[in-house]
C-alpha cells in the first residue's frame, strides 16, 4: 500500500519535470509528442530572425564623408600600426584636446595642449581629413568638412602649417570622444 501511494506521489512530479524540460529546451519535440503540426507557425522566433539586425554599429551614418581610407588617414595609421614608427608619432603630429569650437565657418577652435589653452585656426584638406574611434583608433570616415564635424571633447592629431603654429593643417585627424 505504501509503495503504491509513494508511486502516485512521485510519478506526477516526474511527468511535470519532464514536461518542463522539454518545453524549455525542445518546444518542437513537445509539439510532435502532442501531435500538433509543427509547420503551423507555432515554432518560437529565433534570435537570428531575418527581422533582427545582426550588426549594430552606432557610428554607421553618423559622420559625413566616405568609409574609405584616404591619404592622410593612411599615413596616420602607418604610425599607429607600425611599432617602429609609433614612437615618432608625436614628432610628426601634434595632439590637442578640443575644448570649444569658436566658429565652425572659419575653423577657429580653442584647444588644450599639455595643459595650455589657446585658440587655433584649422585649414584642413579633405583628402587628409579622417575620423577614428577612441577605442583602438578604428577608422570611421574620411573626406568630410573638418570644421563642421569636430566637437568638444574630441582629440585631434594635426600638423602645424606655419612657424608659429597658429594655423593647423592640412592633416586633421579626429579621435572621437564617445560614440
Amino acid at each position: 500500500m505504501r509503495k503504491g501511494l509513494l508511486f502516485f506521489l512521485i510519478f506526477p512530479l516526474l511527468i511535470l519535470g519532464a514536461y518542463s524540460l522539454i518545453r524549455s529546451y525542445q518546444p518542437g519535440l513537445l509539439d510532435f509528442l502532442i501531435g500538433r503540426d509543427v509547420t503551423d507557425g507555432s515554432v518560437p522566433k529565433s534570435t537570428f530572425s531575418s527581422y533582427t539586425e545582426y550588426v549594430i554599429d552606432k557610428d554607421l551614418g553618423l559622420y559625413p564623408g566616405v568609409k574609405k581610407i584616404n591619404k592622410g588617414s593612411e599615413e596616420f595609421l602607418e604610425y599607429v600600426n607600425d611599432s617602429t614608427k609609433a614612437s615618432q608619432i608625436f614628432t610628426v603630429y601634434r595632439m590637442f584636446l578640443v575644448e570649444k569650437v569658436e566658429d565652425a565657418q572659419s575653423g577657429k577652435v580653442t584647444l588644450i595642449d599639455e595643459g595650455n589653452r589657446a585658440t587655433y585656426l584649422f585649414e584642413c584638406s579633405a583628402d587628409r581629413t579622417s575620423a577614428h574611434k577612441s577605442t583602438n583608433l578604428q577608422f570611421i570616415s574620411s573626406g568630410f568638412d573638418f570644421n563642421s564635424t569636430v566637437a568638444q571633447g574630441d582629440s585631434v592629431f594635426t600638423k602645424c602649417k606655419n612657424e608659429e603654429c597658429a594655423i593647423l593643417g592640412p592633416d586633421c585627424i579626429i579621435i572621437k570622444k564617445e560614440l
